[in-house]
């Protein structure tokens, strides 16, 4: 170890590095500290220890950061390739560069071996390393102690293992992230500056309704139980869960169980009731005709404790109970009511500004966000008392002593004529139905009356005490992101493979000789080279004359009794025999023939090359079928999330492509090695630059492509580039197949339950709320009722049992439903067209008469008439206007005494600017309606319908029905104006679906306003079907794609199935050109990777007297213009005159390089 320490003392030898070489010194002890190779140089191997630990280190921080952080990092589309491909592709790099280190050990421990001391022949002139495969190399040089060898084998084979390891390293989940202090948008504050209570637009109480009995959802800032901020996270995606600190403004009833001081009606007509608290309440009862049979009353009023001031003494006051009053008692006369078995309940408002926290999915609504209580309930506004509240909302009570037909519908099993609606609200709003005795039960009542008085004041609140301005705060997030994770089991694996690569590194540091010893002046692993030790070491050229045919067994047997070592003399290099040393004169033990075996075959040969070719084309193939089969049914088959079965799909593709790719690499190496034998075989041979200095072996693949552009060595170009491209295959399989979640679908048919085909007027009910209602969809955003969307209506539909105990939240199904439609017959005038007169009033006002079109009333009517109507219009000099009301036929039926209405609804719109008209349009419309199939998305079980994918009508198969249907106008139920636009005209500009204003001045955007006030109707006219009473006929099953949940897929990613399969035909392809460009089966009878092999090719050579003596480096020679080298049969007068004494009686040398040209001995090196 002394040695490794000693180094690191002392990084900088005393040798240059050059590209690939150091330069010769001789030293004054007759020894050179010359070449050696130079990724087997010391700095060079530190370099490798360096980037090894790092590797390590690099896998422990981002193991560290993907269990601290929930995966290393979130992966996008995009991304995808980056962490699927880099890991595999940096390990490649790296293993590419450290099969330099590994080739350049075993070619050079021949050298070194005989350096450092005598050795056999399998040790040294007959070792080879190169062309063996690893494992048996390895085992080899373990058996020969040629420990960097081993320790360079042993790398390279962890590194291939390595790689393919990497393949299964990163693995993609979808996780919870927890993101803090991110940007939240406030939209709105509370203020008690103007509060605008009773502000126009649509009721608190139509609202209320609306939710409860219409499937519609409260407006954005309330739910259920109070009003609150809202808010918005403008840089977080969709579908993410933001937790944001707002402020709530809450308003409950504290209610007390009171008693009744007289269970009747006292003679004042009022009753009484008390709490310890707050003596003595007075209600009035309501005077209605009950006399002569019982019933149930309820009770929602305001009172005051007896002897309190102000309004800290108001009260809510609640009560239910069963009533009766003898027969002989007057209709209203309240003094005769018997109150029996009572529920009574004496409440105190109170309201307070909260701080919480709230948590949404970003795509969800409003009502369903989840709120934490963060702070205190003890803050109130300036100025604003819980009775300011809650006078508005008892205002609204809508009591039994009002219209009935306002009232709420009934939720119980008996007449509800005399319950207060606000308690049949809050009923709905709890659930209760069915036995009305449950109202009498007093935390019933408690819970009934609370509910509805918070959902009341909630809506109150955002009404009159929210301001619009935006803020900012900070919040978090959980996001669902798709992250990449480390996998343990191969990070492990990896980590062992390294820290064995490590000590190996470390082992080859020490082992490896320093400068001073180095085994060679210059490269020896040339043909130039080799030939000009060859031409110093006689004893060794003797022993291979007449062996340039032989195969590696006869020189083996030639050979094996001998020792050979390498040594530097003043003439040159050579490689002497044992014999030398000892008596001065090599022992000569005469030629020995060829044997007359076939040629040698280097692997892989022809037959095999032919295998391997189809077995790549049987595999681009079932790259093909199977890519196709993963398009066509969404992956190859359901797996599971598990680390084990990640392996399985990312290590498996790796293996067999590494397997793929030993073939193609051992006929590049084996192209490469013969390339300048090939040329100087051919019959004009080759220049000394092209082939007797070239080693294609000893360098980078891009090196040897660019060089074997330049020495037109095409089949070693189309090899190296094919072994090149196997290099790439483990990267492409890192990411050939993933898990994605995809869905799982389900055939099912539904069931309507109804159609509309018999829709008349007697089973329409129209209903006080329905116009509110469609106003605060088209204003207040609003969801839509069960069954409807926009201005379409969906039958009913039921699934079976089994289907539906299978859903997931998530569920839902695509259908193709006969919906109804409102199309009206409209006819529209534009500009002269409308009859109309403009003239001008005084400075400020102008009056505009107008004649609506006329339309003809419904065809089926008899003894019909024309509708039309004349309007008169008083407007301002600059204003746009917009109006709509209903027109009216009538008709005497002769088989009717009744009178039944029609009401066409009419419409017109326009500006006037600077006193002038600039433009006008009228339009009248009657009422019609069509069945048109429309593809639907119902979210399963409760078939709604989500804004994300809105129903898609197909226009074409749209059919007209004959039935009656409901007039479509707002006219008498708009809420609120905006300066000369009518209410549903505010909507138009104002609402979900607005238009600009400015489309009402322009005659060119007639149709589009006409359009849009069709669908604006036609909103109501789908609340008026739905609300209808349906034909309970059973329809003909529907067929849908049910949508049950997500399930993980085994997928072929297409990229890198194209990708791979490009590049696994470009090696077929190049494989066969190589092939065909050179046969490498027939060039040399033996592999020339051995010192000997090579040697037998020139043992007698005409040119080797050349290097007699040698005074520089023999790769740096040239030859004159006309020089050239053949491989091939030479007469034995151009022997080398250094062994032509020893082989007299031979005419002709079978294969030998030689030299034609200007003679050797002319030439001036």
């Amino acid at each position: 170890m002394s040695k490794l320490l000693s180094y690191f003392k002392s990084l900088v030898p005393k040798d240059n590095p050059g590209d690939q070489s150091q330069c010769s010194q001789q030293s004054d002890k007759g020894q050179y500290s010359g070449w050696r190779p130079f990724y087997l140089q010391r700095r060079i191997l530190i370099i490798f220890l360096i980037a090894f630990c790092a590797a390590i280190a690099g896998l422990e921080f981002l193991n560290h950061v993907s269990q601290v952080n929930q995966g290393i990092a979130s992966s996008t589309e995009d991304l995808h390739y980056i962490w699927t491909y880099c890991p595999t592709a940096i390990l490649t790099i790296v293993a590419a560069f450290w099969s330099r280190v590994d080739f350049q050990a075993k070619q050079n421990r021949p050298w070194q071996s005989m350096h450092e001391s005598p050795q056999v022949a399998d040790k040294s002139v007959l070792l080879d390393y190169i062309t063996e495969m690893p494992p048996i190399a390895l085992k080899r040089a373990i058996h020969n102690k040629h420990f960097i060898v081993a320790a360079g084998v042993s790398c390279s084979l962890l590194l291939s293992l390595l790689i393919t390891i990497s393949t299964g390293l990163f693995l993609l989940q979808e996780v919870q992230v927890n993101v803090d202090n991110i940007p939240i948008l406030l939209h709105d504050y509370f203020t008690s500056e103007d509060p605008k209570f009773n502000a126009g637009g649509e009721t608190p109480r139509d609202i209320v309704q609306g939710v409860t009995l219409y499937n519609g959802s409260y407006p954005g800032g309330t739910n259920a139980n109070f009003a609150f901020q809202q808010f918005s996270a403008p840089n977080i995606s969709s579908g993410a869960s933001v937790t944001a600190p707002i402020k709530v403004l809450a308003a409950e009833l504290n209610c007390e169980s009171a008693v009744m001081v007289d269970t009747q009606v006292n003679i004042n007509g009022s009753i009484i009731i008390s709490t310890s608290s707050c003596m003595n309440v007075k209600l009035d009862w309501p005077k209605v005709p009950i006399a002569g049979y019982s019933t149930y009353m309820g009770l929602f009023r305001e009172g005051r404790c007896e002897n309190s001031t102000g309004l800290d003494g108001m009260r809510i006051a609640v009560v239910a109970a069963a009533v009766s009053t003898p027969p002989s008692t007057e209709p209203y006369d309240v003094t005769g009511i018997i109150i029996e078995n009572p529920t009574q309940l004496i409440c105190k408002p109170t309201y307070a500004v909260v701080d919480m926290d709230a948590t949404k999915n970003i795509s969800e609504s409003s009502s369903d966000i989840r709120f934490e209580l963060t702070g205190s309930k003890n803050a109130t506004l300036p100025g604003i008392t819980a009775w300011d509240i809650a006078q508005s909302v008892y205002g609204a009570k809508n009591d039994l002593a009002e219209s009935s037909a306002s009232a709420s519908p009934n939720p119980f099993d008996v007449d509800a004529s005399y319950i207060d609606d606000a308690l049949k609200m809050g009923s709905w709003a709890v659930g209760l139905s069915g036995s009305i005795r449950s109202l009498l039960l007093e935390d019933v009542l408690n819970n009934v009356a609370s509910s509805y008085y918070r959902a009341m004041s909630a809506q109150y609140m955002n009404k009159g005490l929210v301001q619009k301005d935006s803020s900012m705060t900070t919040g978090s997030a959980i996001i669902m992101e798709n992250r990449v994770f480390m996998t343990q089991l191969p990070l492990r694996l990896m980590e062992v493979c390294l820290v064995f690569v490590i000590f190996l590194v470390i082992a080859m540091i020490y082992w490896t000789p320093d400068p001073v010893t180095t085994s060679t002046p210059w490269n020896p692993n040339t043909i130039a080279a080799t030939a000009a030790i060859m031409a110093q070491s006689k004893a060794f050229g003797q022993f291979l004359s007449g062996t340039s045919v032989s195969q590696l067994p006869v020189l083996q047997n030639l050979l094996r009794s001998q020792k050979f070592r390498l040594k530097q003399r003043q003439e040159g290099l050579s490689i002497d025999t044992l014999d030398d040393e000892t008596s001065g004169f090599t022992l000569f033990h005469g030629p020995q023939s060829a044997s007359p075996n076939s040629e040698s075959v280097p692997f892989p040969g022809v037959l095999f090359r032919i295998t391997t070719f189809v077995t790549v084309a049987l595999i681009i193939v079932a790259l093909e079928i199977v890519l196709q089969v993963s398009q066509a049914n969404d992956g190859l088959g359901d797996i599971t999330s598990g680390e084990h079965m990640h392996y399985a799909w990312t290590v498996f593709p790796s293996f067999i492509m590494v397997m793929i790719g030993l073939p193609f690499g051992s006929m590049s190496s084996n192209c490469r090695m013969l390339a300048p034998f090939a040329l100087l075989k051919r019959p004009s041979g080759a220049a000394f630059k092209d082939c007797m200095t070239v080693n294609f072996l000893d360098a980078l693949d891009v090196t040897v492509m660019l060089n074997s552009i330049r020495t037109k060595q095409f089949a070693v170009l189309a090899t190296t580039l094919a072994a090149f491209i196997t290099s790439l295959l483990s990267i492409l399989t890192s990411g050939l197949f993933s898990a994605i979640e995809v869905p799982y679908y389900v055939n099912a048919n539904f069931t309507p339950q109804d159609n509309f085909r018999y829709l008349s007027s007697q089973n329409t009910w129209q209903g006080p709320t329905l116009p509110p209602i469609a106003d605060a969809i088209v204003q207040q955003n609003l969801s839509f009722p069960r069954w409807t969307y926009g201005n379409l209506v969906f039958p009913k539909l039921s699934l079976n049992a089994s289907l539906a105990a299978n859903l997931t939240e998530d569920s839902f199904v695509d259908l193709w439903v006969p919906a109804l439609r409102a199309t009206p017959i409209c006819v529209l005038q534009t500009g002269s067209g409308v009859n109309h007169t403009f003239r001008k009033l005084n400075q400020t006002f102008h009056e505009l008469h107008l004649n609506m079109p006329k339309i003809r009333c419904p065809p089926y009517r008899v003894n019909e008439t024309w509708a039309g109507n004349g309007v008169t219009v008083q407007l301002p000099n600059n204003a746009y206007f917009g109006y709509g009301f209903q027109m009216s036929c009538t008709f005497d039926d002769p088989n009717n005494s009744m009178t039944d209405p029609v009401y066409p609804t009419a419409y017109y719109w326009g500006q006037v600017e600077n006193g002038s008209l600039k433009n006008l349009a009228a339009m009248s419309c009657n009422s019609a309606a069509e069945t048109i199939n429309t593809l639907t998305r119902f979210q399963l079980p409760d078939f709604d319908i989500s804004e994300d994918h809105a129903p898609a009508p197909n226009d074409s198969s749209a059919t007209p029905l004959d039935i009656w249907v409901p007039d479509g106008t707002w006219s008498q139920y708009f809420f609120s104006t905006d300066g000369y636009l009518n209410a549903f005209f505010t909507a138009l500009i104002k609402g979900r679906w607005a238009i600009p204003q400015e489309n009402l001045g322009e005659a060119s955007q007639t149709e589009k306003v006409a359009k849009a006030i069709k669908f604006q109707a036609g909103i109501l006219n789908a609340l008026q079907y739905n609300n209808a009473s349906r034909n309970a006929t059973l329809e003909d099953p529907l067929p849908g794609n049910v949508f049950l949940r997500s399930r993980l897929r085994l997928v072929e990613d297409a990229t890198s199935a194209r990708i791979l399969e490009g590049l696994l035909g470009s090696m077929l392809i190049l494989g066969v050109l190589g092939t065909v460009l050179m046969n490498t089966d027939h060039i040399l009878p033996k592999r020339p990777s051995s010192i000997a092999a090579r040697a037998s090719l020139l043992a007698e050579s005409n040119f080797l007297s050349w290097y007699q003596p040698l005074e520089k480096d023999p790769n740096k020679f040239s030859f004159p213009a006309g020089s050239q080298f053949f491989l091939g049969r030479q007469n034995a007068d151009s022997a080398s005159d250094s062994f032509k004494s020893y082989n007299t009686e031979k005419g002709d040398r079978d294969l030998t390089i030689y030299h034609r040209g200007p003679p050797v001995k002319d030439m001036d090196p």
